[in-house]
């Protein structure tokens, strides 16, 4: 539903994966069907609070990008073609690889989730995430490198659709559970998807967004 303001935020998640190739169908359950999973749960739930009067306080788009794996060719093409101002864009969340607890940051820490590109939000919601988590005791250890490497935080910020959003001076966070043994093999499948971390990652996100669109400070 429309809101008093001209302010968008731009939640995301690729559909695409590799498909079939030599008679072998590469499902792609934690690459991306978690994070589209997530994409349309939270479309649900803002839904239901516009219906209810609650929210949320600015626009909301919802974009399942294609050609992720065609070097990103779908999120290129949006941002270089965005149906509103660039300058009324406040924040893309995009969510790639959420479902999986096989590869924690820490061992110890199995309940975790990876936040790559807090450096680009405005200076008063770079700890918003760790907030949320706190605040509504959903218990996962948020880490805001790739495993604790700086060179790979690069690389890994620059894998997934929400370069695209940064690259044209949009602040943008990606959501991950990071690569797994699994990853781009046919193996890739709902076997091997935590459901209950999937909730509470979604939660977090949810949260997360939900804060943001209220703080002042951007």
């Amino acid at each position: 539903a429309a809101r008093p303001t001209d302010e968008y935020l731009i939640i995301s998640a690729h559909y695409d994966h590799m498909g079939a190739i030599n008679g072998f169908v590469y499902n792609g359950a934690d690459d991306n069907a978690s994070g589209v999973t997530a994409l349309l749960n939270l479309s649900k739930m803002y839904a239901k609070m516009a219906e209810l009067g609650a929210g949320p306080a600015k626009n909301l788009v919802f974009v399942a990008f294609d050609a992720k794996e065609r070097s990103m060719a779908g999120s290129q093409y949006f941002v270089d073609h965005l149906p509103i101002p660039k300058k009324k864009v406040v924040l893309n969340v995009n969510l790639d690889q959420i479902g999986s607890t096989l590869e924690p940051v820490h061992p110890a820490s199995p309940d975790f989730i990876i936040v790559l590109g807090e450096h680009t939000l405005p200076h008063g919601t770079q700890r918003l995430t760790n907030t949320c988590n706190r605040l509504y005791q959903l218990d996962l250890d948020v880490n805001h490198s790739f495993y604790n490497s700086e060179n790979f935080t690069e690389i890994m910020y620059d894998l997934s659709d929400q370069a695209a959003f940064h690259k044209a001076k949009i602040p943008a966070l990606l959501f991950t559970s990071g690569f797994t043994r699994h990853t781009y093999k046919t193996s890739d499948d709902v076997t091997f998807i935590n459901f209950d971390m999937l909730r509470r990652r979604t939660l977090l996100v949810f949260y997360f967004v939900q804060h943001f669109m209220q703080h002042k400070d951007y």
